[in-house]
């Protein structure tokens, strides 16, 4: 077991003496040994080569950043150190105040600019003047670039001092990279990437491409890499955490692919200056980088430090006094596992100890939320038995955790953690216990597990006391709660689990599609497709899954393009829903359904009937619209007289103000149609064309084109019918007299329709035998309206496609 105990890391004890310091940069000499190539000028701007040092005169306007002295590092010294090479300097020893964070506003050279704190980090020229140090002048940067690979070679200019020019160049760096030698690579692009950096718009950009810039140097050595020394170190001082984040991640790519001579030579010395950093921001990347470093044995023996002290450095700061350090080191606990792989360590020594330390009641809630997210990732690297002996027990605890932030975390997680445990029902307790809690997210966070534990937990019995559960919060007072309830109807109501409910409790969920608030009711029905679809297959085991296909693969074309669109955000299921969409059909597979299986499910299905009569009437045109796209899924689950009632509220919508809901009516009556053949689409296009659809005079114009887009839909499916039946030729001599005479209306609208018809089942009027010349005159007609409209989508018909005999009626 290793000691959570302080103990001063022994690399810095062998590599960096106290005695020693990085030399004074006192004159241009001092300058030149820092970078390995000559800096870069342009007319605009004063860009020296990594590691650059840039000093600002003041900080400018506009866009001009506040540029911040750049961090830079004797690379030439330390390796020297690493020789024991003695060298006599001497740092100013005027005291500056310790912070944890430095204000991106002020570099710690404005608290004292003539000493750096961190021996590692030099962030401002020591001498106060005649330093021969380049300056970058407040008028608006632009750069120019050009590679040396193009025949002929291509340059590129950026104006770095505007948002548009930053992004611009971001997005193209990438893409230079692959254009230039190593040496125009150094020497002009990495500088214009430090000076992009000091952008706070462009610094997590410039940071993210860093790992692709380095895995594209041609040859990446140690001289090339050196210059990218003082672009990361300028990173690694950022003061926002998000920008620190995305740094480390970074850099733990970077440190992945480089070579061991590159890491032991450069970065392991950076990587050990940061841990002892007076600053957070070095601190934290160095938390995060230790677990990728100590992964690699060849670092953990060049840099003359045991595993047990690389550890316990790591230990040092999960106790840093900086907030933000703690949550890098819970966040890169995973790291460590790979680590104790590499090293044939037990993960009871290593980092498991740190899995209890990090919970305790000292720590912030902060660090402790992200101690409960980071338990998920360490059951994926771990394995199931290890993770119910070790870390069950800190989840079970979070999860009665004191902050709401913590137990709110655990909700999230419960079912991605259950899953990594040998027996996700042992977390029932936690799953009841959320379920209870006081605040209204917790419990909605609980009741969206449900969905994990339907498909993970193997004890019917576990799942019909979750659901019960579940289905007591569907009179919660929170709204929030209520649509979390809804979201998972196709567990609730399946007729497996309706058994262990009281009759309160099934109205209650019925309830929910009437509910007074509209997220929740929209929620409940955009559910009702896996609530029918798993009805179906208890109703009608033998063949739901062909009329389900039928349903499902039917997308009437509609004359408006709206249609598809509407329908298709109608139709989208909850997140919860679509993420297990199709697995209730698992559940029944080889299952016999016996008869009273069945019985619950007609139960259901009547209940839920009753209330969709009730939704029809609801004054949100939304929910009606969402209503009437859920009927069509229940062609899955009821015979076509079962469906009748339901065709009822259908014809209503169509004559809805509202026109989405039309359109979602005229969609769900051309999928019902397509489901249940066309001996019902027969009874149904008579019905319409006798009652809805029997023109008078003065008709308006909306209901003329809402029976062009019905029955449009409709006609096709009736064409299945024999050839010689004569309702087939009954109703088509009926719609070709109607198309005649829409295709003359006065108003353009009801002329785009038929167009809009014409062109969406050309290939089907293109059949229509003897009518075959009052389809052509009908369409030439329409080619030639004077309305610009529908002119161009009948231009978009093929007439030559009506030179056949075509089939007869």
């Amino acid at each position: 077991m290793y000691s959570c105990s302080r103990s001063p890391p022994h690399y810095m004890d062998s590599a960096l003496p106290a005695e020693e310091a990085f030399p004074p940069l006192e004159d241009d000499a001092g300058l030149r040994s820092l970078s390995a190539a000559s800096a870069v000028a342009r007319e605009r701007t004063s860009l020296a080569s990594s590691p650059p040092l840039f000093a600002p005169d003041e900080a400018g306007d506009g866009d001009s950043p506040s540029m911040l002295a750049v961090p830079a590092i004797d690379t030439l010294a330390i390796r020297r150190r690493r020789r024991r090479t003695k060298e006599s300097t001497e740092l100013g020893s005027d005291s500056a105040e310790r912070s944890p964070t430095t204000p991106s506003s002020q570099s710690p050279a404005a608290v004292n600019p003539r000493r750096s704190l961190n021996p590692a980090f030099s962030l401002s020229p020591r001498a106060s003047s005649g330093s021969g140090m380049p300056h970058v002048t407040s008028v608006t940067p632009s750069v120019t670039l050009s590679t040396d690979r193009d025949k002929p070679p291509v340059e590129y200019s950026y104006a770095l001092g505007t948002v548009e020019g930053r992004r611009n160049f971001v997005a193209d760096v990438l893409r230079l990279t692959k254009q230039m030698s190593t040496k125009k690579l150094v020497e002009e692009l990495v500088p214009v990437l430090l000076l992009a950096a000091n952008y706070e718009d462009s610094v997590c950009a410039v940071a993210r491409v860093l790992p692709g810039v380095v895995k594209l140097v041609p040859g990446l050595s140690e001289d090339s890499f050196m210059y990218f020394l003082g672009l990361i170190m300028n990173l690694c001082c950022a003061a926002d955490h998000v920008v620190v984040r995305v740094v480390a991640a970074s850099l733990q790519e970077v440190v992945r692919y480089v070579s061991d001579d590159i890491a032991v030579n450069l970065l392991l010395p950076l990587l050990m200056s940061m841990v002892v950093s007076y600053w957070s921001s070095p601190r934290a990347v160095a938390a995060a980088l230790l677990g990728v470093f100590a992964a690699r044995p060849t670092l953990v023996e060049e840099s003359g430090m045991t595993l047990m002290q690389w550890f316990n450095c790591f230990i040092d700061l999960s106790s840093d006094r900086c907030q933000f350090v703690q949550e890098m080191v819970v966040s890169s606990l995973h790291l460590w596992v790979a680590v104790a792989e590499a090293h044939g360590v037990n993960l009871a020594e290593m980092p498991l100890p740190l899995v209890h330390e990090c919970m305790r009641e000292e720590k912030s809630d902060a660090v402790r939320h992200l101690h409960v997210a980071e338990l998920v990732t360490l059951a994926e690297c771990i394995g199931k038995e290890a993770t119910t002996k070790y870390l069950q027990l800190p989840f079970i605890e979070a999860s009665r955790d004191a902050s709401w932030r913590v137990r709110y975390i655990a909700a999230r997680h419960l079912g991605d953690f259950s899953c990594r445990c040998v027996h996700p029902e042992s977390l029932l307790v936690v799953f009841v216990a959320l379920c209870g809690d006081a605040m209204d997210e917790i419990r909605a966070a609980a009741v969206e597990q449900l969905g994990v534990f339907f498909h993970h937990v193997g004890s019917p019995e576990v799942l019909g006391k979750m659901c019960a559960v579940v289905a007591s919060l569907a009179e919660d007072n929170a709204a929030i709660v209520r649509a979390s309830v809804a979201n998972f109807f196709y567990v609730l109501l399946s007729p497996s689990t309706v058994v262990v409910y009281t009759p309160e409790q099934r109205h209650a969920l019925f309830a929910l599609l009437t509910d007074e608030n509209y997220i929740v009711g929209r929620s409940a029905m955009r559910n009702l497709e896996l609530v029918a679809a798993n009805l179906g297959r208890y109703l009608n085991p033998a063949g739901s899954d062909g009329e389900w296909r039928a349903a499902g693969r039917h997308s009437p074309a509609s004359g408006n393009s709206r249609q598809g669109r509407r329908s298709g955000s109608a139709m989208s299921s909850p997140p919860s829903a679509r993420a297990e969409t199709g697995a209730p059909a698992a559940s029944l597979a080889g299952v016999p359904v016996d008869e009273a299986q069945r019985e619950r499910a007609a139960v259901v299905l009547s209940g839920l009937l009753d209330q969709l009569h009730i939704v029809s009437d609801s004054r949100n045109w939304r929910t009606r619209e969402a209503l009437v796209v859920a009927l069509r899924h229940f062609c899955v689950a009821l015979s076509e007289e079962g469906f009748t009632p339901l065709v009822y509220i259908i014809r209503s919508m169509l004559r809805d103000p509202v026109c989405a809901v039309r359109e979602s009516a005229i969609a769900t009556l051309s999928a019902v149609a397509a489901a249940y053949g066309p001996e019902w689409a027969a009874l149904m296009a008579f019905d319409l064309l006798q009652k809805e659809f029997a023109f008078r005079a003065r008709t308006p114009y909306i209901w003329r084109v809402v029976a062009i887009q019905s029955l449009s839909g409709i006609l096709p499916v009736v064409s299945g019918l024999s050839p010689m039946d004569l309702r087939r030729q009954e109703l088509m001599q009926q719609w070709m007299r109607l198309v005649r005479c829409f295709s003359e209306d006065a108003v353009s609208n009801v002329r785009l329709a038929v167009a809009k018809s014409f062109l969406a089942h050309w290939g089907w009027y293109a059949e229509c035998g003897t009518q075959r010349e009052l389809v052509r005159e009908c369409a030439e007609r329409l080619q030639s309206d004077n309305d610009v409209g529908v002119a161009r989508v009948a231009a978009e018909l093929d007439l030559s496609r009506l030179a056949g005999n075509g089939s007869p009626f």
